[in-house]
């Protein structure tokens, strides 16, 4: 009395003939949905230089679809179909409110260095049957591919600022803080270091909460496994412990 499947054949599947999702974990969040946010900020941008650059990558059909669809990472947070477009409308959410905190802050500066910080990644992960890295990704990463992106975009920008785009880019290599850590240079302006650890702050509490929520089905425990990247367990909370003390 168990279901059974009985395969008769098999073929390849070509490509559009299958949705990724149905192989890969995908994010709950509509992606249309965080789509539409992303272009309402954008028709906020009151600086033209900004806003086109902004419009020349978010305009686009191609890069829509394959923004809508990137994981953010391979398996360290937002490993999932959906992960990128959830993870930088997350830190564009947390980055108004600093704003709000911080006025001298340049809001829209900092606001558009968060919609493309990680645009490398539409092109540092391959992610059909499975999330892996494109040899692209794996000999330059998303932090150069996503400053060679928005370096072609800005060329194409009749009268972009020379100055504009030094601060710009700045905030996209040093994004990651520390030269240790993937970034070539460290911030050197509020903004990018406001960038950075909004960024990390959503990537590092969605990794903490992924490992929380992965333990397997039926797991009894107020701790997770052992995690071995993080060197230590993580508290699931009271109401999971089992009846051994």
């Amino acid at each position: 009395e168990q279901l059974q499947i009985i395969v008769k054949n098999a073929r390849l599947s070509a490509a559009g003939e299958y949705d990724p999702s149905d192989f890969l974990p995908a994010a709950q969040t509509d992606a249309e949905e965080l789509y539409a946010f992303i272009l309402a900020e954008i028709k906020k941008i009151k600086n033209g230089n900004l806003k086109r650059l902004l419009e020349s990558f978010f305009g686009d059909p191609e890069f829509k679809e394959l923004f809508k669809r990137a994981p953010a990472a391979k398996s360290i947070h937002h490993s999932y179909i959906g992960g990128l477009i959830e993870h930088t409308t997350n830190c564009l959410k947390l980055g108004a409110a600093l704003c709000e905190i911080y006025p001298r802050l340049n809001r829209e500066l900092l606001l558009a260095g968060i919609m493309l910080h990680d645009v490398g990644k539409t092109r540092e992960f391959s992610f059909d049957t499975k999330i892996n890295y494109t040899d692209e990704g794996r000999l330059l990463g998303h932090i150069t591919i996503g400053e060679n992106m928005i370096r072609d975009r800005i060329k194409e920008i009749e009268g972009f600022p020379e100055s504009l785009a030094g601060e710009f880019l700045h905030m996209i290599i040093s994004h990651h803080g520390e030269n240790m850590t993937g970034s070539p240079k460290r911030p050197k302006t509020a903004e990018a270091c406001a960038l950075h650890h909004l960024e990390n702050l959503d990537a590092q509490t969605k990794r903490f909460l992924q490992i929380i929520e992965s333990v397997t089905p039926g797991y009894r425990g107020a701790w997770t496994p052992y995690d071995r990247l993080l060197d230590r367990y993580l508290f699931r909370g009271l109401e999971n412990r089992d009846d051994e003390r």
